[in-house]
């Protein structure tokens, strides 16, 4: 058996070997299947890589996979092509690298750690076609720890930082890496710790928007945790930012409202937002223009000053916004949020209804039992989107009382005279 005997098989034939491979076997089985012999390896290798994604995470053994055909240290299976060597006898460290050459045409990487591994993310860094990044960092991580070597990833599309420590070494790290990277597309952050260096965002924008050639590029900005800032000097850096998410209440109350202003007077037209509370000069943002597809309001509504000032806020949303953009939008969200104050009111269901190009509804509904709502009984919700959405392809509706099914819907009949190019509707009752 050699790798010539494949070749006389045809893309189709052998791209049905390895569907049946992964369907019949998990990762560790496919792993111990790759490395029965060189000649099988060769022909996973070609096809698994094909699209040139790995993911590179901390190994639950330690011990390497010995007499497989591949280099000492490189361990190779459909999740990972880098493998940690264990310490030589004489401390000195040895070198890791790609296990095959294939793995060089690699675009996209994520490594999780919560211990320190230089040597891999030196050598991930290198890959030179090398477009994505996503660093997961152990929520044991210290900020006292040696830094991972950030700043070696360079010309990167999206980065994606779950943890990341935002100690000052963390955000130079990270400022360089932007700077050395001018066509970077999608920039999410996570950080959940208690102290961040990190006061504005702007801070890790400023040297690339110095560059001579600098374009804006950053379409999609997501950003979740605490201790994050956005300020009306990253606009010059977000100019072409259409999908912004900002997730979790004490980020979002972080954003200064003429951040807001400044969007708008950069002409910045988001198509994508998701953020939680709503606040006035969001919807004066919001009024400056059409276009947005999707709005998704989620966060933590615990806070009771904060539901009290959202009270006006909903009016406004269905009144200002949702007509406002009724043309365009796509997806509307308002029912994961643990707050009364955004339960569906008949008054407001008519805004929704004249949105002709709504795909996805998730919405709050108030179900008082043995007496169903009488403003708005849930029948008659899910009879009329039906009727007066024709893209509507799934509805969310989460239930506040803790009923019994039967009581929620009594299973309307479809409404009469539909169109014949009405998709499937999935509706989802949560409670």
């Amino acid at each position: 058996m050699c790798p010539k005997l494949f070749d006389i098989l045809s893309e189709d034939v052998l791209d049905l070997i390895v569907a049946e491979v992964a369907k019949d076997a998990g990762l560790e089985e496919l792993c111990e299947m790759r490395f029965v012999c060189r000649d099988l390896s060769y022909v996973l290798e070609s096809k698994l890589f094909k699209t040139a994604t790995i993911n590179i995470t901390r190994p639950a053994r330690t011990e390497p996979i010995e007499n497989h055909g591949l280099r000492e240290w490189g361990e190779c299976s459909v999740d990972y092509a880098f493998k940690s060597p264990k310490p030589s006898s004489s401390g000195k460290q040895i070198p890791v690298y790609p296990s095959q050459e294939s793995h060089r045409r690699s675009e996209e990487v994520g490594i999780g750690t919560m211990v320190l591994n230089y040597d891999v993310v030196l050598a991930v860094s290198q890959l030179p076609k090398l477009r994505s990044v996503q660093l997961l960092f152990e929520t044991g991580w210290r900020d006292s720890a040696p830094l991972l070597p950030l700043e070696y990833f360079k010309g990167l599309h999206s980065l994606e930082l779950s943890n990341l420590p935002l100690s000052q070494r963390a955000v130079d790290a990270l400022r360089q890496t932007i700077t050395i990277s001018p066509e970077l597309q999608s920039l999410n952050i996570l950080y959940q710790g208690r102290h961040s260096s990190l006061e504005d965002l702007a801070s890790v924008f400023a040297d690339a928007v110095a560059a001579p050639a600098f374009v804006p590029t950053l379409e999609r900005l997501i950003l979740r945790g605490r201790h994050i800032t956005l300020s009306p000097a990253c606009v010059p850096y977000l100019s072409a930012l259409t999908d912004l998410q900002i997730d979790q209440c004490a980020t979002a109350h972080a954003v200064d409202p003429a951040f807001w202003e400044a969007l708008a007077d950069g002409r910045v037209r988001l198509q994508h937002l998701q953020i939680y509370p709503l606040s006035p000069s969001i919807v004066a943002y919001l009024k400056t223009y059409t276009g947005l597809k999707t709005l998704r309001l989620s966060g933590n509504g615990k806070d009771e000053s904060s539901i009290n000032r959202q009270l006006h806020m909903v009016e406004d949303l269905y009144r200002e916004i949702v007509p406002h953009h009724r043309e365009a939008l796509r997806v509307l969200c308002t029912g994961n949020l643990p707050t009364t104050v955004w339960e569906l009111e008949a008054k407001n269901l008519k805004a929704i209804l004249r949105c002709r190009n709504l795909e996805t509804l998730a919405l709050k509904y108030r179900y008082d039992v043995g007496k169903g709502n009488i403003d708005l009984p849930i029948s008659n919700l899910v009879t009329e989107v039906v009727k007066r959405l024709p893209k509507l392809a799934k509805v969310n509706i989460h239930l506040n009382e803790d009923v019994k099914f039967s009581e929620r819907l009594p299973n309307p009949a479809p409404p009469p005279n539909l169109p014949n190019h009405v998709p499937p509707l999935h509706v989802l009752f949560n409670h």
